[in-house]
């Protein structure tokens, strides 16, 4: 899906077709927001594609940094392409794409969507056939937070939330899962038995996922908190 903007004003050094979004953890950097920018062609240029990465340092500030990926069929941008996307869309330690703004806190990142209600449109879960899934999460790119008619997933893992009931059907997996509101922490799996939660769906809350790390992700309204810890 994507994205269409219309924010750049006109005479600035680039202009930005399009756009889509990838949010995706791992246990070395945490969180990151991957951003899929297309240049409007301009004679003599062609559009292509600049991929921007923002996540928290380890001075738990936003960095931006440009990913150069072995996709062929793509047209790249070059390094004054670069120069003028990060111009554009960065201001100090807080990224500004459109609808999507992402910061650092503490290095916790916060991907903040607008109008509310917009998460699952920046965030869509969709289908991509197997060649594509595993280029993806070869060169560690693969989308760990998305929203779909399914509900919410994180770490590929599904999150349901239905008439103030959290639960999940991932019992295979082997993984834990849990979700914590009010500062009190409960368990959605204990790996082999699903275990559904009461929560109020209008208060913010985190949801864990225990693989070899706590990958938390913090759902309060169009603002989503990710961090990777040592346990929950």
């Amino acid at each position: 899906m994507l994205i269409l903007l219309s924010l750049l004003p006109t005479g600035s050094a680039v202009k930005l077709a399009d756009t889509q979004f990838t949010l995706s953890a791992n246990p070395q950097q945490g969180f990151k927001l991957l951003t899929w920018l297309t240049l409007t062609p301009e004679f003599p240029k062609e559009a292509r594609l600049v991929a921007a990465e923002f996540a928290c340092n380890v001075n738990k500030d936003g960095a931006l940094r440009f990913r150069h990926l072995n996709m062929p069929q793509y047209v790249w941008g070059n390094v004054e392409d670069e120069k003028a996307v990060a111009q554009q869309v960065l201001s100090k330690t807080r990224l500004t794409v459109g609808s999507v703004t992402a910061s650092c806190d503490g290095g916790k990142l916060i991907v903040q969507v607008t109008p509310p209600g917009e998460l699952a449109t920046a965030f869509p879960d969709l289908p991509l056939d197997a060649a594509a899934v595993e280029v993806r999460r070869n060169l560690d790119i693969s989308p760990d937070v998305t929203f779909g008619a399914g509900g919410l997933r994180v770490m590929r893992v599904p999150f349901n939330l239905k008439g103030g009931v959290l639960s999940t059907p991932e019992t295979a997996s082997g993984l834990a899962m849990g979700v914590t509101q009010l500062g009190v922490l409960k368990p959605l799996a204990n790996g082999t038995q699903a275990l559904p939660v009461s929560i109020n769906p209008n208060l913010p809350h985190t949801l864990h996922v225990i693989a070899g790390k706590s990958y938390n992700l913090t759902v309060s309204g169009s603002q989503l908190t990710g961090w990777v810890s040592d346990s929950p």
